[in-house]
């Protein structure tokens, strides 16, 4: 998924969601409206149906025509209002029913009521002005909806899409680079077999190639168990045994574990803990993650000694493996914890360090790596305790 297409996505969802939400805005807008608009027209009925019974009572009380015209101009208010009666003759028929409708005038459109002989007409200006400007609202309103609906999802699918993206990105690396590592040490072993079939050979050479081959089958297994273990960590099944642990035990029986190898080597395994500190965590993962750092540093420290510590910290406790080897350039050490990332000649998968970084986080805490080249490295696992 590449930037312009995760840029594309976001701009179609983002514009989906705002015409969604400026078409429900609109929906509401439009029955709101019209609803208004209805209760106007009841209320200018109501209103000239009220003149209209004023009027026939004036109409009634008028002993001549002039009398009754008289009336009926009183009670329309006089010249320049909107409302206008007129009585028809006889202008003493009074019987009938109210009717209504609405006529279109001269520039704004006027309402028209009768009963008997009076008839009764309002020009609906006013009207139109309330309905013209309930109609800028609704313009104003659906637009202001619109644009902030697409603001609102625009900034949610950038927190949508961002991670999505980066996750398929580590995916399809992932996926790549775990496809790919299998095929040197697998190159290797066929290598040694089909020299090894190619002539008669003594017992001392097919164990030699046995040998180098165990080896290679030892590498293919160690990158299978972590391939598997930070498979079932991405897909949650991976879950924390948690206990108390006795660092002090944990860190002896890494140093019983490790001890000889560091030996071989020519160096000096030193193990410094509090005699009583505890911590709150999975012994088995946290055994994992320095059993992985005290293999990385033994395998690159050429010569002095490897030193594992735990120490009591405000935040917890610090577990840390530090090395007399070449140490890491600052430039390195940002992308230091990423899968399948090695140092330059290392043997190793890439993938022991971001077993510890899982590990550190599945506990609360962090892992991070200090020093400089030349003076060696230290690699230090936080967890709350």
């Amino acid at each position: 998924m590449s930037s312009a297409g995760t840029r594309e996505r976001r701009l179609r969802w983002s514009l989906l969601v705002a015409a969604a939400t400026t078409a429900m805005v609109l929906a509401v807008e439009a029955v709101l409206y019209f609803r208004m608009e209805e209760y106007l027209v009841k209320e200018i009925d109501g209103d000239l149906q009220e003149v209209l019974k004023l009027s026939e009572a004036a109409l009634k009380a008028s002993g001549s025509e002039a009398e009754a015209r008289s009336a009926l101009a009183g009670l329309a208010g006089g010249e320049g209002t909107p409302l206008t009666l007129r009585a028809e003759a006889p202008w003493r028929i009074l019987v009938g029913h109210l009717a209504g409708r609405t006529s279109e005038g001269v520039g704004y459109p006027f309402r028209v009521r009768s009963a008997g002989a009076v008839t009764a007409t309002l020009y609906l200006k006013s009207h139109g002005r309330r309905l013209r400007h309930q109609q800028l609202l609704i313009l104003w309103t659906t637009l202001a909806a619109g644009l902030a609906s697409w603001g609102i999802a625009w900034a949610a699918s950038g927190r949508l899409f961002g991670p999505l993206e980066e996750a398929v990105r580590r995916e399809s690396a992932f996926a790549s680079t775990a496809a790919h590592e299998p095929r040197t040490p697998l190159t290797a072993l066929t290598g040694e077999m089909e020299v090894a079939l190619g002539q008669p050979r003594s017992g001392e050479e097919y164990r030699a190639v046995l040998s180098s081959a165990l080896e290679e089958v030892r590498r293919l297994t160690a990158l299978v168990n972590h391939l598997l273990f930070l498979a079932r960590a991405d897909a949650g099944q991976e879950k924390l045994a948690m206990g108390e642990v006795d660092v002090k035990g944990l860190l002896r029986e890494l140093e019983e574990a490790f001890g000889p190898l560091a030996e071989e080597k020519g160096l000096t395994l030193m193990v410094e803990t509090p005699s009583a500190l505890s911590l709150r965590g999975d012994r088995v993962r946290l055994r994992q993650a320095l059993a992985n750092l005290l293999d990385n540093a033994i395998r690159h420290t050429v010569a002095g000694e490897v030193r594992l510590s735990a120490s009591r910290t405000d935040g917890g406790v610090r577990l840390a493996v530090s090395d007399t080897g070449p140490g890491i350039p600052e430039a390195e050490r940002a992308r230091l914890f990423e899968r399948f990332r090695r140092g330059e000649g290392s043997p190793g998968s890439g993938l022991g360090l971001a077993i510890v970084t899982w590990v550190a986080e599945a506990h609360g805490g962090r892992v991070s790596v200090e020093g400089a080249p030349g003076r060696g490295s230290v690699f230090s696992l936080r967890v709350p305790g």
